[in-house]
């Protein structure tokens, strides 16, 4: 996968949130209750291989000079109170990693610190204990 590198301009601050009304006030949620891993194992070797397979690929030959974060089985909180989802594997573009991951607030994706939701978010279908044609199929 290559492209073309391209002048781009990221926002200092995430929390911008540019179309917002000029007397819109952000307040941070209270994560202090959020877990952000539970240490449950990956379901076999080949899934833990394949996740691998797509985040080294990306950081090692993703040709771009835009910043971007890929992870695998990292909690995506994309609402305050809401179970997160965890991803095989997700890929976000424009977006700045915080140095310190000792802190609570930086060990997830939380939509609201990066500012915007990942590009794109990938579930490795495995056998049918991981229930990906149930529970984690969306039914329209």
């Amino acid at each position: 996968m290559s492209t073309s590198p391209t002048q781009t301009n990221i926002q200092s601050s995430p929390k911008s949130f540019k179309n917002q009304p000029e007397d819109f006030e952000f307040i941070e949620p209270d994560i202090s209750d959020v877990i952000t891993e539970d240490d449950t194992p990956v379901d076999s070797l080949i899934t833990e291989k394949q996740q691998r397979l797509l985040t080294t690929t990306l950081y090692s030959s993703f040709s771009t000079d835009l910043p971007f974060l890929a992870t695998a089985n990292v909690g995506l909180f994309y609402g305050n109170k809401i179970p997160p989802l965890v991803p095989d594997v997700l890929l976000s573009l424009r977006v700045k990693v915080p140095e310190d991951w000792s802190q609570k607030q930086n060990r997830s994706y939380f939509v609201f610190s990066f500012g915007k939701p990942p590009e794109v978010a990938i579930e490795i279908v495995s056998n049918k204990i991981g229930n990906e044609l149930g529970s984690k199929l969306p039914k329209n």
